[in-house]
């Protein structure tokens, strides 16, 4: 009886397993290819609306970074609020169809916009934001779709945070650059010197049709599609990095697990922990990095990861301040750094 509860778990296991292995395509360090499985639908459909889960819940579970789920926007009562329907009015606004406030309500005055905008699109007026309105924004321009060649060297990605744009490097020399959304300023988009760590074609919902992961020690971040097009080139996001989904679905081809991504901000008045050690992981341990490297104790990538490479440096420079080498930060040696 025993074995057969045991070959029952079993065979309930593989199958679980290869049901999961069709939802999603990851390609991760140690991955010679993408595991087989049907493509999914590259923008959101009906299934993503309000009150349904997207197919990055069936397969990730919780979404990277307080990331919401797509929806259907129209007046309701009581009317849909939301902090899609204010980046909504944002956008609406820049493009000088929407005139009121800010105030994440989807109401007469939102919808009147949409239908103007999509007059502007030449789509159905409807004066909800629906799925062929997104289709339209989403499009981009036709200078952003120029087809370019894939880089023939080696590829190297920087993204400029005060300027929203991401930049593909071959060799060190520029190929192509695309616009991108960056974090909130309540969700600041990480600083530093990372890798991407994986990548997957399964996502879809909120995250678009690709994900590009990154190898942030303190987070869940990486570069991916979307379903709010409106936000790209703005500060939308909860700290990820927001494109296009056919900006994303060529860069996507271009990256592999190890492509150094390099991430660049204003965290010079960011405050340090006094006391750093072997394990720590955060923001304030890549402007640590950045420090000690400028002192010439360290010259590793400033990546946010209190490793042995950290921790030897560390050492290193309380032996030459004459502190004792215990490879741990103090408040005294922080004060030295001017941190």
């Amino acid at each position: 009886m025993r074995v057969t509860w045991c070959l029952v778990a079993f065979l309930t296991a593989v199958i679980v397993m290869s049901a999961l292995s069709s939802r999603i395509n990851i390609v991760s360090p140690g991955s010679p290819m993408r595991a087989m499985g049907p493509t999914p639908p590259e923008r959101a459909g009906p299934e993503d609306e309000e009150g349904s889960r997207s197919s990055h819940d069936a397969t990730f579970g919780e979404l990277p970074d307080g990331c919401e789920e797509w929806r259907v926007l129209s007046v309701k009562s009581p009317p849909m609020t939301g902090s899609d329907v204010r980046d909504l009015q944002a956008y609406l606004g820049d493009k000088g169809f929407y005139q009121g406030a800010l105030d994440g309500v989807y109401g007469v005055a939102t919808a009147d916009a949409v239908r103007s905008l999509q007059r502007w699109l030449r789509v159905p007026v409807t004066g909800a934001y629906d799925l062929q309105t997104w289709v339209e924004i989403e499009g981009g321009t036709p200078a952003a779709r120029a087809a370019v060649p894939p880089p023939e060297g080696s590829v190297h990605l920087r993204i400029n945070i005060d300027q929203c744009r991401l930049t593909v490097y071959s060799d060190g020399a520029v190929h192509k650059s695309y616009v991108v959304a960056i974090g909130k300023s309540e969700t600041p988009s990480p600083v530093g010197e990372f890798k991407v760590l994986w990548k997957s074609s399964g996502i879809g919902g909120v995250l678009g049709s690709r994900w590009i992961g990154l190898n942030v020690p303190w987070g869940m971040y990486g570069i991916h599609g979307t379903n709010r097009p409106w936000t790209v080139g703005y500060m939308a996001s909860h700290g990820c990095f927001r494109m296009f989904n056919h900006d994303v679905e060529e860069l996507y081809a271009w990256v592999e697990a190890g492509t150094p991504v390099t991430i660049e901000g204003d965290i010079s008045q960011l405050r340090c922990r006094d006391v750093l050690r072997l394990g720590s992981g955060a923001q304030d341990v890549v402007l640590f990095q950045m420090k000690i490297r400028e002192k010439g104790f360290y010259d590793q990538r400033a990546d946010g990861d209190f490793g042995p490479a950290t921790e030897s440096a560390v050492k290193d420079m309380q032996m030459f301040y004459g502190f004792e080498p215990t490879g741990v930060t103090s408040p005294d040696l922080m004060r030295l750094l001017g941190l």
